[in-house]
């Protein structure tokens, strides 16, 4: 019994400085989030880059016209052919780069994604390829717990998804009409499932996404970098 319970407080722990760490990113953005989301909102559009709202903001903005209150973070969507304008860009206007994930190897990635903060609140930019009316991207799948904090390059395995896509529109949120997918509601879905009206605090999308492909770092290797 001892030998188990000495097993389950290092869990015990880490979860708990999971939950500290999120909670503390919560803070943060409700403090600055809206002022973030305008500023990113302002480069892309004076860069003519397309952008849409994505993951969790896209399903505040459409469901709650708010930010979800028990989120952390902000999810914006691009095209993979514009990656490499966006850190000379972001960084030109004062946000810093944070993490950076590469699929498919470091130096010829397959795909991408950043992670930016400013004024302690984070962005993420997803990056999508399109064909055949969808939008198909890879999400990280961490080795352990405290990867996504801390360390330097680690390896990550990657999970492929594709959405269904038409192309870009408009959603008034916040006092100003934002881009987002013209088909929001079966784009949610794909990411929700059909019951995405209803909130849950602790939503695990493999539980409803169906078009989902797991790989092993040996079939597409994966790599994570924190830069601070």
């Amino acid at each position: 019994m001892k030998s188990i319970f000495k097993k389950l407080i290092p869990h015990f722990i880490i979860r708990y400085r999971h939950n500290c760490i999120l909670e503390k990113q919560r803070k943060r953005f409700r403090k600055s989030g809206k002022e973030l989301l305008f500023l990113v909102d302002d480069i892309l559009k004076n860069e003519n880059i397309p952008y849409w709202l994505n993951y969790g903001t896209l399903l505040g903005a459409y469901r709650d016209h708010d930010f979800i209150p028990y989120d952390y973070d902000l999810d914006i969507g691009l095209y993979l052919d514009d990656y490499e304008k966006i850190i000379p860009i972001m960084e030109k206007n004062g946000l810093k780069l944070k993490n950076q994930f590469r699929y498919n190897g470091w130096n010829n990635p397959e795909n991408i994604a950043y992670r930016f903060e400013w004024n302690n609140a984070y962005i993420d930019f997803n990056f999508y390829k399109i064909e055949n009316h969808r939008v198909s991207t890879y999400m990280p799948i961490f080795l352990d717990t405290e990867q996504y904090y801390v360390g330097n390059r680690g390896r990550i395995l990657a999970e492929y998804n594709s959405h269904p896509f038409e192309a870009i529109g408009e959603l008034s949120f916040l006092g100003r009409n934002f881009p987002v997918p013209l088909n929001t509601e079966e784009y949610i879905i794909a990411n929700y499932g059909l019951d995405y009206k209803t909130p849950i605090k602790d939503f695990d999308y493999r539980t409803v996404v169906t078009n989902l492909i797991n790989y092993s770092f040996e079939e597409k290797p994966s790599f994570l970098e924190n830069y601070y």
